[in-house]
């Protein structure tokens, strides 16, 4: 029975529905009698996925949330596992921007969608988004750099890297490290999505101008309230003059794979 609660908890903690879900299919397998480990674990998954994908939609609301669209022309998810473990959700405020900032920005550059990564969970609105400290009522969320392939310039549909954090533009000579001053006042965290860096492709390189662009919409938005963003690439960027764009502090991770937006 250790197993199985530890296994709620990581499941609640992952996905905010999966421990709970684990807890009616537990109930079920007992019901119904099916001792078969691959009876119980194919029943489990297509519960969450009815769950997930057909009934948590329509609940979420009632909370003030609800989720990112997956197949828009002008926005997409990172990978399904955002999708899959329920870090899709935000509050309406923030889907409105979004929306907005996104039209606007493939109007710019047709061939690119703004793509992003961890926002909120469905249900609650105050429910904590591990490992993220502010990701809590839908009016945060990460998103995604630009990129492009560093041979033939294509632009890339997502990041290079599976999970969309780990991949860090680093300090040049003569910016600022916080990176490095952070670790060296004993924030050990501050790197650790770079251990979590899977899939990562080579030879890819940050587009800056889609990048910078998409930045400044947001930034300029009476909506936006701050961006968080390493300071060597608010320098490095040309966004100095935009006062939303702020160091976040050396008790987050890092933020040169990604970049955090919040609305009011």
């Amino acid at each position: 029975m250790l197993y199985f609660f530890t296994m709620v908890a990581l499941l609640t903690f992952i996905t905010q529905t999966g421990g709970v879900i684990l807890i009616v299919a537990y109930g079920l397998w007992k019901w119904f009698k099916w001792d078969i480990a691959l009876l119980r674990l194919g029943s489990f998954f297509a519960l969450y996925l009815v769950i997930n994908l057909a009934v948590v939609p329509f609940i979420a609301p009632s909370f003030g949330k609800q989720p990112l669209p997956l197949f828009s022309e002008t926005l997409r998810p990172q990978n399904w596992f955002t999708v899959l473990t329920n870090r899709h959700y935000v509050h309406e405020s923030m889907y409105q921007v979004l929306l907005e900032v996104s039209s606007q920005y493939q109007q710019q550059f047709p061939d690119r969608k703004i793509v992003y990564l961890d926002a909120g969970f469905p249900l609650g609105e105050a429910f904590p988004l591990p490992p993220h400290r502010a990701h809590f009522d839908g009016k945060a969320i990460d998103l995604s750099f630009a990129y492009r392939d560093g041979d033939s310039g294509e632009s890339l549909r997502r990041s290079p890297n599976w999970l969309g954090y780990g991949r860090y533009e680093g300090p040049a000579q003569g910016e600022p490290n916080w990176p490095q001053d952070c670790e060296a006042q004993g924030s050990w965290w501050y790197g650790v999505p770079h251990l979590f860096a899977l899939r990562a492709m080579d030879n890819v390189e940050v587009a800056e101008d889609p990048t910078r662009t998409q930045i400044r919409m947001f930034a300029t938005h009476p909506k936006v309230t701050r961006i968080f963003l390493e300071p060597h690439l608010k320098q490095r960027w040309r966004l100095m003059g935009q006062n939303k764009i702020r160091f976040h502090g050396c008790k987050a991770m890092r933020h040169d794979d990604h970049y955090h937006l919040s609305v009011r």
